[in-house]
């Protein structure tokens, strides 16, 4: 089973949605975690809320920092945009995806459906 590493700065938004995603459709090929660089103090309100529309649920999930352990233990680390320096983590893959804290939940639906 592969482990899969999905950080970003925060990890209140993209990182943590993109764990979601990941662990209810890869169908026991692999599990996801995810941290930051910089972690929040809290998940993003909004993406709960998205999150909760498509059914899965955010609201038990908290930003951590990453660790060495993490990265040790990660088949694949994917940074979640280019704010995250990709020469300084190994294997790693870069998904170009804005930051969207702080945007309007109708923002995000409307550039997602463009």
């Amino acid at each position: 089973m592969k482990r899969i590493l999905f950080l970003d700065v925060r990890n209140a938004t993209r990182s943590q949605i993109a764990e979601a995603w990941f662990n209810q459709l890869a169908g026991g090929y692999g599990q996801a975690q995810s941290c930051g660089t910089m972690p929040a103090n809290a998940i993003d309100a909004r993406a709960v809320q998205v999150m909760l529309e498509v059914g899965l649920d955010l609201h038990a999930k908290s930003p951590k920092r990453v660790s060495q352990q993490a990265l040790a233990q990660a088949d694949i680390v994917v940074l979640m945009g280019k704010d995250i320096q990709p020469h300084a983590f190994k294997s790693a893959h870069v998904w170009e995806f804005k930051d969207l804290a702080g945007e309007r939940v109708e923002q995000r639906l409307a550039r997602m459906l463009l």
